[in-house]
Parts: C-alpha cells; sequence; structure tokens
C-alpha cells in the first residue's frame, strides 16, 4: 500500500508538471519580431546585408521578450536582395517557422562609376582577374559597391582583343581586356660604355635587366649600370618575373680599348684610330710611300712589331694601344748619262729625291745628222729634243741614239762614165793625185784644175769631179 501511494503520489506531480509547461507555451506565443537597429521596411537592390550580426528582438504575447542572434534563429532562407520586388525570409525561432515578408526597392540612381582594370591582359583559357566594380551614387548621398564581374561575359578561349558590354541602373558600360601568348622580351639593343658607365636603350615590358659582369650577376631597374671595378666582358638580359614574358636572350658586351695611330709622312698606314673589343686582334697595313725608303720602324706601346708582307698584327688586346712609326727617309734617285761622240748630254743635277726637277741638254752641233735621233730614258724612247725636264720618280738613264755626222758623196767621172762615188764625212778633205795617168784635163765642180792633184778642204757639201784622157 505503502509503494502504490508512492507511486500516486509521483504521477500526480508529473502531470502537474506537465500542465505547467502547456500553459508557459501558450504563455510564451510569439507575437512579433523585431530587428534591432535595422530597418527590414528598406531594403535596396543588392544591399549587403551582414545578416550574421542582425540581432532579433522576440515579443511574446505574454508580454515578455527575449533577443536572439541571426544564427540562433536558424535562417532557413535569408535576405535576397539581386532580385527586385517581394521577397520572403524564413526563420525558425522555438521551434516554430516564421515568413517575413519584406520588399527590395530600387534606390534613385544620381550617377554610376566603373571601376576596373581596363585593357588588363589575360592569357589564353586563364580565368577572370582582378575586381569589377560599379561604385553606385544614390540621391539620398549613399553610395555602393557592386560587384560587376558576373555581368561581364569574360571569355579567353581565343586570341584577340575584346569588348564586353553590360547594363545597370539604366547605363551601359564596356570592359576592354586582351588575350594574348606569352611574348618573349627584346634582347637589349644599343650598349655603349662611357666615363665607366655601361647603357642600353630599353626594353619594352622588362622589369629589370640581370647583368653578369666577368662572372659576377647584378640587378638593375634602369637601362645604365655605372662599374667602378676594371671589366672585360658584360651580359645584359632583359628579364620579367610577368606570366606574359619570357626573358629576353643575353646580349654580351665586351669592354674596347682605343687603337691610336699616328700620321706620318712617307708612310702609308691602312687603319685609324679605332675601338677594339678586349680579347680581339687588330692588323693594319703600312708601307711606305713613293719617294720614302721603307726604313721605317713600328711600335705599339713601346714594343716593336714585326711585318708579314707589310702587314701588322696586334693579338689579344687588353689595354688601349699607342702606335707609334719612326719617320722614314726620302728615297736618293741618281741620274746617269751614256755619253754619245756625237752628242754632248748635260744634266742639271745627278742626284734627287722623289719628284726633283732635272733639266737634261743635249747639244746640237754643226755636221751633225739628227735625222731619226731619238732620246732614250730608261725603257722610254722620245724623238730627240735639244732640251728635256722631268720629274724624278726612279734612278733615270739618259742616251741620245742614231745621232751621226753628215757625209757628202764626191763622184768621181771619167770621160763622162762614173768611175767613183765617195762618201766624205763633214768638214774632211778629199785628196787624189792623178799625176802618173795620162790625164788631159781635170774639171771639179764646173772648173778646170790647173794640175793633176784634187784637194777639196773642209767638205761641207757634195762634189763633182770630171776626168778626161
Amino acid at each position: 500500500m505503502r509503494l502504490k501511494g508512492i507511486l500516486l503520489i509521483t504521477l500526480l506531480m508529473l502531470s502537474l508538471l506537465l500542465v505547467g509547461c502547456l500553459k508557459v507555451d501558450e504563455a510564451q506565443e510569439i507575437d512579433r519580431i523585431e530587428f534591432e537597429k535595422f530597418d527590414i521596411n528598406n531594403i535596396y537592390y543588392l544591399q549587403k546585408i551582414e545578416q550574421e550580426k542582425l540581432l532579433i528582438n522576440v515579443h511574446y504575447k505574454n508580454g515578455n521578450s527575449k533577443t536572439v542572434g541571426f544564427k540562433t534563429a536558424l535562417c532557413l532562407q535569408g535576405f535576397k536582395t539581386d532580385e527586385l520586388g517581394e521577397q520572403t525570409l524564413i526563420l525558425k525561432i522555438d521551434g516554430k517557422i516564421l515568413k517575413i515578408k519584406y520588399e527590395v526597392k530600387q534606390k534613385e540612381i544620381a550617377k554610376i562609376e566603373f571601376v576596373c582594370n581596363a585593357g588588363v591582359k589575360y592569357l589564353k583559357d586563364e580565368k577572370l582577374t582582378g575586381k569589377l566594380i560599379l561604385n553606385v551614387f544614390y540621391k539620398d548621398k549613399t553610395k555602393q559597391e557592386v560587384n560587376a564581374s558576373e555581368f561581364v561575359n569574360f571569355d579567353s578561349s581565343k586570341l584577340g582583343d575584346y569588348t564586353k558590354s553590360f547594363e545597370y541602373g539604366g547605363s551601359k558600360f564596356n570592359y576592354n581586356y586582351s588575350v594574348v601568348d606569352v611574348t618573349t622580351l627584346y634582347a637589349p639593343t644599343n650598349l655603349h660604355y662611357s666615363n665607366n658607365t655601361l647603357g642600353w636603350d630599353s626594353v619594352d615590358f622588362a622589369e629589370y635587366y640581370l647583368l653578369n659582369i666577368d662572372g659576377k650577376e647584378i640587378k638593375v631597374t634602369q637601362n645604365f649600370y655605372k662599374i667602378v671595378e676594371d671589366f672585360k666582358r658584360v651580359k645584359v638580359q632583359a628579364k620579367a618575373d610577368s606570366k606574359f614574358f619570357k626573358n629576353s636572350l643575353a646580349v654580351d658586351f665586351k669592354k674596347e680599348y682605343t687603337v691610336t695611330f699616328p700620321s706620318v709622312i712617307g708612310v702609308n698606314i691602312s687603319a685609324k684610330t679605332q675601338k677594339v673589343e678586349v680579347g680581339n686582334s687588330l692588323s693594319f697595313n703600312a708601307s711606305a710611300s713613293v719617294g720614302y725608303d721603307s726604313n721605317f720602324i713600328v711600335s705599339a706601346n713601346g714594343q716593336s712589331l714585326t711585318p708579314e708582307n707589310n702587314v701588322y698584327t696586334i693579338k689579344n688586346i687588353e689595354s688601349n694601344i699607342d702606335i707609334k712609326v719612326s719617320a722614314p727617309t726620302l728615297s736618293v734617285y741618281n741620274v746617269r748619262v751614256i755619253h754619245n761622240d756625237f752628242c754632248a748630254i748635260t744634266t742639271s743635277k745627278t742626284q734627287g729625291n722623289y719628284n726633283d726637277s732635272v733639266t737634261l741638254n743635249f747639244a746640237v752641233t754643226e755636221g751633225i745628222d739628227y735625222t731619226g735621233a731619238t732620246i732614250k730614258i730608261n725603257d722610254k724612247v722620245v724623238p730627240f729634243k735639244e732640251r728635256i725636264s722631268l720629274s724624278l720618280t726612279q734612278n733615270v738613264v739618259v742616251e741620245a741614239q742614231n745621232i751621226k755626222p753628215l757625209t757628202f758623196e764626191v763622184v768621181i767621172n771619167k770621160n763622162g762614165v762614173l768611175f767613183e762615188s765617195k762618201s766624205i764625212v763633214y768638214n774632211q778633205t778629199f785628196n787624189m793625185d792623178f799625176t802618173l795617168e795620162n790625164v788631159k784635163m781635170i774639171i771639179v765642180d764646173g772648173i778646170v784644175l790647173e794640175g793633176k792633184k784634187v784637194v777639196i778642204t773642209n767638205i761641207k757639201e757634195a762634189h763633182n769631179i770630171e776626168i778626161f784622157y
């Protein structure tokens, strides 16, 4: 009996407790809810609502109230602002599902600014990068930032330049971009070195340059670099860490040294002062000018050079070179005369230098036959002249040729018949004795000769002798 009594009491207490709970539920029936510091009646298109931070004041019909967070309320369908018009917010509070109606409105827009990385380049099949932002300014002086990426029909499947258009808030906008391949940077050009500074022309899209100075790498962002220490060789490469570019080829620059050449009278030098890259060789020709002897000496920085066929070579140049050439001596030319018994030759000088003037005189003598006479000067034969002037360019040998004395014929006829004709040299004497012959008469040049001896002196013309027996 005692046990039954205990059970009855327990059941009675549980019944009373259950009845009390039902009364609480009925007493805690939700009358309304309110959002704290959030106006559900003024929600605008694309408005950003930080739902997780919202607080909800729950008011019960019995006058009680409590505040719960948006998470605690168990949001089954949150705020949606990307569509205009009436929308539904679904919450679950105290196990009860609440459907709350709200309207998404469009604010009156004052202006819209499109903020984007316009003109950006993309690799083929690359996804849209960066933010495309619409800054929307309303007439109530509020501002809203809208992500425009979802409005752009972006496509990078093909190379080319593109313009994508879209509309928002009654305004039209364009987004420009290019789809490109990976490009190799151009190699640096116009490398030059002056005042210990190496420079080059800037390379488009290069972010920096990598210098290798005799094996030592240096990174520079400008298109020049001052090299304090001595060097022989520099490699310059344009680089960009961007995905769009490959590094350029490395360009060699070798330090240049000056090879200085002199100007020397009497020596022909084929080279002029010039720059030569380190380690290179330089050949040049040096020969005596006409009228000068080849007795000059060529030296490089004080060291004599030995030529091969007048060609001098400086090998492996690693410093500035100063070429010196000693002055050659003037060539001396001789004038030699081959004497002729019938023509005396005199010369104004027997020796001279190049281009010196020499006068040759050839004596003209009475009784000499100059018909067909010539003058031979070395291998050249010219008609006879009494005077010839020439410039010395070599040794000279002079000779008068084909010169002979004049001769005259003495014709002897006997009884009207030609007996003999003798050639007598100019100014010589003809002598013939007919004493032993039975001669009746001798006529010389039309004049009857007394006696039988014919003597004609200083012959200067032809003579005729007639002898009669």
